[in-house]
């Protein structure tokens, strides 16, 4: 046993060594960024604003985290604030195109036509194609009573933007008033090019499952999330299960779940959900669960809940309904470039079983957004009152320890990958220690409003059905609206 402890501690040595060293400020400072602009996105501007103001006093000098704080300052109408950030960039840098472009935005709401038009021509001046600063010039000599010289810009930008939408309504509008005046539009707040509003999203996942036992399953899930107001949100998921074992007769287990997600508010959102499963057998039974998150800190998430849920991993577990009544507790807390997670549920089942699982991660990335390497660790724990070999994990107690590396990267602005390896140690039914280790590749495509995403990995032993070697292969698409 001192041994293999011996030989973990060299393995993990060894890990931490063999990645190279990179500067540590980007990673951080990134994931800061696409928090705040999630928030953003999400409508949340006091949660964006809060992030970013932290990450901003840790990297003084990121300007893409002022930018984007400055952004989140002008949709949550402090203005002040926001002019005070671009013109700090422009004083760094000049010609920062977007500082440039959202200070003349944030001036035309100030009805400060000179200065926001001036920008807006040296923008013009510098990219002809730019389409946001010629319709931010359209609209300020629109609002000036310029008609005419408005008409002129706007044929000039018909020409190089033929398929926009916004300026065939500013044509429209042009058109049906003719040369009179009040033709401007309406100044809005529009969300800026880097943060669309999204307000929703499609999402499709299909996943074949296969394990050394013969056990094998097909799964596919849809799920609809949408906005319904600035707080509160509704996601409606569904998942089918087709289980089999070897070349022998199907399962099918099917299961529906509709959940509101209210933010009472920046550091508490509560979510609460109903649905109903079907089993293979024909007989439906009812599911709920709620659950509450915390942001006690920054960067800190505290969550917990109880929910009812289906025990559906292989072809025997499906001929006995299984249901489980589920407590978990979770902690998430992202500091720097660290992520630290630990999550806890115990489970009452209904063949009279009871069972607790335990999780730990520790991972810490260094690089940056366009490559970046990881080092950390991974505990897991599941324990069982009792093995009733129902096709559920039959061993009653099973515990990991895992050294984790990996690698991500980007190509281009479309494609995200990540990857990771575990190598340690097992112990089944309190056993000695044995050889154990996992893969996870992930890969995204973003394109426009789509995501597309293929997954693969691989286990030393299957968690949910017990077997030794097991992997899946998963595919997803989204549409984000």
């Amino acid at each position: 046993m001192r041994g293999l402890s011996y030989l973990t501690a060299f393995l993990w040595i060894t890990l931490c060594m063999t990645i190279p060293t990179f500067a540590q400020n980007e990673p951080a400072s990134q994931q800061v960024l696409e928090a705040g602009r999630t928030a953003v996105r999400q409508q949340n501007y006091g949660k964006a604003i809060r992030l970013l103001e932290d990450g901003l006093r840790q990297f003084p000098s990121d300007r893409k985290l002022k930018l984007e704080l400055g952004r989140a300052y002008l949709y949550n109408r402090q203005d002040d604030q926001a002019i005070r950030l671009f013109r700090e960039i422009l004083r760094e840098e000049p010609s920062h195109p977007m500082a440039k472009l959202e200070l003349a935005r944030a001036l035309g709401y100030h009805r400060d036509y000179t200065n926001s038009t001036q920008l807006y021509r040296e923008l013009l001046a510098s990219n002809p194609d730019n389409e946001p600063a010629r319709l931010g010039l359209i609209r300020n000599l629109m609002h000036q009573k310029r008609t005419a010289e408005a008409r002129r810009e706007l044929n000039r930008a018909l020409v190089r933007h033929p398929d926009s939408t916004r300026l065939q309504e500013y044509k429209n509008r042009m058109d049906k008033r003719g040369e009179k005046g009040g033709d401007a539009p309406r100044q809005r707040r529009e969300p800026p090019p880097a943060a669309v509003r999204q307000r929703g999203q499609l999402r499709g996942t299909g996943a074949y499952f296969s394990d050394s036992a013969g056990n094998r399953s097909w799964r596919s899930t849809q799920a609809f999330e949408h906005g319904i107001t600035r707080n509160l949100t509704t996601r409606l998921r569904v998942e089918e299960r087709s289980l089999w074992k070897n070349s022998g007769p199907r399962a099918n287990a099917l299961w529906a779940t509709d959940e509101l997600r209210m933010r009472l508010s920046p550091s508490l959102l509560v979510s609460a959900r109903g649905g109903a499963v079907r089993f293979a057998d024909g007989k439906t039974r009812i599911l709920y669960g709620g659950e509450l998150e915390l942001r006690p800190a920054r960067r800190l998430w505290v969550t917990g809940g109880f929910s009812r849920r289906p025990i559906s991993p292989t072809f025997r577990s499906a001929q006995f309904d299984l249901l489980a009544d589920d407590w978990r507790a979770a902690v998430d807390w992202y500091p720097r470039a660290w992520g630290i997670k630990a999550t806890w549920s115990h489970g009452n089942y209904s063949d009279g079983n009871s069972g607790q699982r335990l999780s730990t991660e520790l991972l810490h990335w260094m690089g940056g957004a366009d490559l970046g390497f990881a080092a950390g660790y991974r505990f897991n724990y599941i324990g069982f009152r009792q093995a009733l070999l129902h096709g559920y994990f039959d061993p009653d107690k099973y515990s990991s320890h895992l050294g984790l590396t990996g690698i991500r990267f980007r190509l281009g602005r479309a494609f995200r990958g990540e990857y990771l390896a575990g190598l340690g140690a097992e112990s089944i039914s309190l056993g000695p220690y044995r050889p154990a280790w996992e893969l996870n590749l992930r890969n995204r495509v973003r394109l426009g409003n789509w995501e597309i995403g293929g997954d693969y990995f691989y286990y030393h032993l299957a968690q949910d059905t017990g077997a030794f070697r097991s992997q899946t292969a998963r595919l997803t698409g989204a549409y984000y609206f």
